[in-house]
């Protein structure tokens, strides 16, 4: 500890002089719990991410591949800006932000061929038993439960494959979009399944939650899924939806920001 206490800079909030950061109401991204007044955090330089003192340490004092923190609280300022109003504020996904939908063609001719080869060595085992070809038998039964393997355990085995090859046998992926579009009162979300739009007024709860996912198990570098459970009302009738969207970093402090844009008649809980 005494060791981690040289590396980083860590802050005692206190009510009045921090009175503009705990009005964001951060959370610690580590324990889920709101940071207030009178607690010792630790703000990550790169993402500006706020972490109590303990979580900081539980991190190794690390996050983001780095172990820099910053000196300082940061301060909001006033910005004057000649523009129009901003009439869509969408939230970006940094990174792995496509999810996947649909095989590429390369994949599925692939399958297809295999599974084509497949049928026609099955035929010519009879053609060949028909004929009493049997010493050509052995060959072609083994040739044809090679083919039936491959076309039955395709999926399981194209994943085993090195990463530049799997790349292009994998899914074709589709841009995710989560968005507030303030013109419409709307909000906006689109993966590869589904679309929606929901009136801001009709959406009563939003429930959500992070789940990492390593490499070994993607594929890909390490990424993360965000889950959104949505309370609404359509009709008269209280009906709930869930959304998810994948990418590989996400800055804690812009998801906050993002949803302190929702209206407040919205109750917005983390799971």
């Amino acid at each position: 500890i005494l060791k981690l206490t040289q590396m980083y800079h860590s802050h005692q909030l206190d009510k009045q002089k921090d009175q503009d950061f705990l009005l964001q109401q951060r959370v610690d991204p580590i324990t889920g719990e709101l940071i207030e007044a009178g607690h010792k955090i630790v703000i990550c330089s790169s993402c500006k991410s706020a972490f109590f003192e303990e979580s900081w340490q539980y991190l190794g004092g690390k996050h983001c591949n780095q172990e820099k923190t910053l000196t300082k609280i940061p301060v909001a300022q006033t910005l004057w800006l000649k523009a129009k109003p901003l009439e869509f504020l969408p939230f970006d996904f940094e990174g792995f932000d496509k999810g996947f939908h649909y095989q590429k063609f390369t994949s599925r001719l692939l399958k297809t061929i295999i599974g084509l080869c497949s049928y026609a060595t099955g035929i010519f085992c009879f053609i060949a038993l028909d004929e009493k070809k049997f010493k050509l038998l052995p060959i072609l039964l083994l040739v044809f439960f090679i083919l039936l393997f491959l076309s039955i355990s395709y999926e399981q085995l194209i994943k085993k494959l090195p990463i530049s090859i799997y790349k292009y046998l994998t899914l074709i992926h589709k841009e995710h979009k989560l968005a507030i579009d303030l013109k419409k009162q709307t909000l906006v979300f689109r993966n590869d399944f589904q679309e929606i739009e929901l009136s801001l007024s009709s959406i009563h709860k939003l429930n959500y939650s992070f789940l990492y996912v390593t490499e070994d198990i993607s594929r890909y570098k390490d990424m993360c899924d965000l889950r959104m459970l949505l309370g609404f009302s359509e009709k008269g009738i209280y009906k709930e939806r869930t959304i998810t969207a994948q990418f590989r970093k996400i800055y804690f402090y812009k998801w906050e920001e993002f949803l302190q844009k929702l209206p407040s008649t919205i109750q917005i809980q983390t799971t």
